[in-house]
């Protein structure tokens, strides 16, 4: 297979596709958002990029297919249009009153396209294949791709309110660090027994994400290691208890 033709392949396999139980309401489709960011040809300066479109389906005025459209929709119980979430803005900035209950409902589907696309290219192609489908039939279809929602892998700069999240959870956690060193090494003669769970869920915290990825990256090999923390974790905590003849019930003050 040519290095063209894996391109080609690998955008489309990463590209949402029908799925089935569209009639439950399994209509929004997220495809591989990984393998299109892993997608990228050097030579030939192409990189993959994950776009999230959003399409209205407004509601036929057949019965047959409004029947449908109510199924698809999973009977109406969560209803949506491109608008609303702009439409909060709107009524507090505007204090005007805009329909937050529509009729139809918004689709969320993923595209993977060469990162020389852009947002309006995506919004156009996507418009005409979708349009060329329902061709002949009453069914009316409005489209959005928002430029946030598209993401490649190649390096772009970050807008100022990340900086600032950043920001926020650093200091977060040099104050945890702070507080955890403070605890164990200025407050040893003081018995502040609550204290002890800051410096273990500090800890917990710190530790969580390397479990997190060590499950997503070897599922197998990370649930048994993780399978063999607890136990030690479990042993060790026996052990202590059986040995200084600690009791198994928690009292007042102490913990």
């Amino acid at each position: 297979m040519g290095a063209e033709n894996s391109l080609i392949i690998s955008v489309y396999d990463s590209t949402a596709k029908l799925p089935s139980g569209i009639l439950n309401g399994n209509v929004n489709q997220f495809g591989d958002f990984d393998k299109c960011i892993a997608i990228n040809s050097k030579s030939r300066n192409i990189f993959g990029q994950y776009c999230l479109t959003s399409m209205e389906v407004q509601t036929p005025s057949s019965s047959y297919l409004a029947g449908l459209h109510k199924l698809i929709q999973s009977h109406y119980h969560f209803k949506s249009k491109l608008e609303d979430v702009s439409a909060v803005f709107f009524y507090f900035l505007h204090r005007q009153s805009v329909s937050l209950y529509p009729d139809d409902f918004g689709i969320n589907w993923a595209l993977c396209v060469p990162d020389a696309c852009t947002p309006n290219d995506v919004e156009l192609g996507l418009k005409k294949t979708v349009d060329d489908i329902f061709k002949g039939t009453e069914i009316k279809v409005r489209y959005e791709v928002d430029s946030a929602m598209c993401q490649t892998s190649k390096n772009t700069r970050l807008p100022v309110s990340t900086y600032i999240g950043i920001s926020f959870f650093v200091t977060v956690i040099l104050v945890e660090l702070i507080a955890t060193a403070y605890d164990y090494l200025a407050c040893e003669k003081k018995c502040l027994t609550h204290t002890h769970h800051i410096g273990i869920d500090t800890q917990l915290f710190f530790a969580s994400p390397f479990l997190i990825l060590m499950l997503w990256s070897w599922p197998k090999r990370g649930a048994l290691i993780l399978l063999l923390l607890a136990s030690i974790s479990t042993i060790m905590r026996f052990y202590v208890t059986y040995t200084m003849r600690l009791s198994n019930y928690v009292h007042f003050g102490t913990s």
